[in-house]
């Protein structure tokens, strides 16, 4: 009887799934906007190379309609023979593909109505489509703070109808297949708590549970990436920083977060950009990044803003400039 019960209890611990870097080795993702990024074979295969090169695996491509100018309607995506192409080679590189849609406006009922025949023509498509040319989730930008309203009193009810899109945005994806992500970019100051910065604050009541907005957004999905956009990774007002409340509550229900970078210029102010950095710089502080949450379950990876620019910001020869100390956003 001994031996069988050491013989069972081998079987437990040789079985039981661990948490390692080498079972789940933290994802380094990208955001591509435009389609001409990938509407030809000769631009696909630049961007896998891309990919490649800059250990991307996995990319958030923002997804293009064939519109009824008549009807102000979808009625297919546009160069749909292009997705396909792009998700299987992707694959056949070990980089998966979501979907990625947005517009703040989606935030408020009487804007959502341009949203949910763009989610049927993705759907659609998804199924109609051999699993090995399909998207892998859908990933939503939705940023209600864009709007007038969110600088006013009713910014909690804009929030809430937010909340409310999102959960009925969720169960659509998960009844057309439960195993497509569902994915949503996040703010890092959703879970501020500020009384005299109205902007900040942002706790409210969702389903019968009164917590931080990103906390709710968390609940709903399977991953948030955060707007953690600083230079520097470590210290205060870094990224590690900004993304640490969000992935405490990412490891206490089970879930994962990734951290957000930029690299577009023009931004205000200019330290939320790795713009104007040198490329050995951005290449440390991501490093830094994945170092300082190295083991840490919660810790999906980092998401990099966007192709184009990252494409620029690699090829340009500048002076380097240190991390920040500080910034805001």
């Amino acid at each position: 009887m001994l031996l069988l019960f050491i013989v069972m209890l081998q079987a437990v611990f040789w079985t039981t799934p661990v948490y390692s870097e080498e079972t789940h080795p933290p994802q380094r993702g990208m955001w591509v906007w435009h389609l001409q990024c990938y509407a030809t074979r000769a631009k696909r295969e630049q961007l896998i190379q891309f990919c490649k090169s800059e250990r991307i695996t996995l990319l958030l491509v923002q997804v293009h309609y064939d519109m009824d100018r008549r009807a102000k309607t979808p009625r297919g995506l546009r160069r749909p023979q292009a997705y396909g192409d792009l998700i299987q080679k992707a694959r056949e590189a070990g980089i998966s593909v979501e979907a990625l849609e947005g517009d703040p406006e989606w935030s408020h009922p009487a804007g959502q109505g341009t949203f949910w025949p763009k989610l049927k023509v993705i759907l659609d498509w998804y199924k109609a489509q051999p699993p090995n040319r399909r998207f892998a989730g859908l990933h939503l930008d939705v940023e209600p703070y864009l709007l007038s309203e969110f600088q006013t009193t009713h910014k909690l009810d804009l929030l809430r109808g937010y909340l409310q899109f999102m959960a009925q945005a969720r169960d659509r994806v998960k009844q057309c297949d439960p195993s497509l992500i569902f994915a949503a970019d996040i703010p890092f100051w959703y879970d501020v708590y500020e009384e005299d910065e109205y902007l900040n604050h942002c706790v409210l009541e969702f389903h019968g549970k009164k917590k931080y907005a990103s906390s709710h957004l968390q609940d709903i999905c399977d991953y948030v990436g955060i707007m953690s956009y600083r230079r520097n990774a470590l210290g205060e007002n870094s990224i590690t920083r900004l993304c640490e409340g969000e992935l405490a509550y990412a490891e206490k229900i089970g879930k994962k977060i990734f951290c957000g970078v930029e690299t577009s210029p023009g931004q205000d102010p200019p330290t939320i950009s790795f713009y104007g950095t040198d490329p050995p710089l951005f290449r440390e502080q991501l490093a830094l990044v994945e170092k300082a949450f190295r083991g840490r379950p919660g810790f999906g990876g980092i998401l990099i803003h966007h192709y184009l620019s990252y494409q620029a910001f690699l090829r340009k020869r500048i002076t380097p400039l240190r991390p920040a100390l500080g910034g805001h956003g």
